[in-house]
């Protein structure tokens, strides 16, 4: 059984994925991802396998998540390359 933060986690994955596409795609895919996103959670709270609560603060737990992820890679691709960027030795007879 998937629980509802994987199929979040999945979900929002695959919309910023989808970012790399053609309009056209990304729209059929936010629209399909955020179909199975609120079938699940819909799917869940109708047959009392969750409360609203659980549901919501797993979609908002994954978005957090992501967001704290993409931004720690960046900052640390960041970091990264600015410490193997060329250091630029000044020329002595070059102004």
């Amino acid at each position: 059984m998937e629980e509802p933060h994987r199929t979040a986690a999945l979900a929002f994955t695959a919309l910023v994925l989808a970012r790399s596409l053609p309009a056209r795609w990304r729209a059929a895919v936010t629209v399909l991802e955020s179909a199975a996103l609120l079938g699940v959670g819909t799917g869940r709270l109708v047959h009392g396998e969750h409360y609203l609560g659980d549901v919501v603060g797993a979609v908002v737990g994954a978005v957090v998540g992501a967001v704290v992820g993409v931004a720690g890679v960046g900052l640390l691709v960041t970091a990264a390359l600015r410490l193997t960027a060329p250091v630029r030795a000044a020329h002595p007879y070059r102004s």
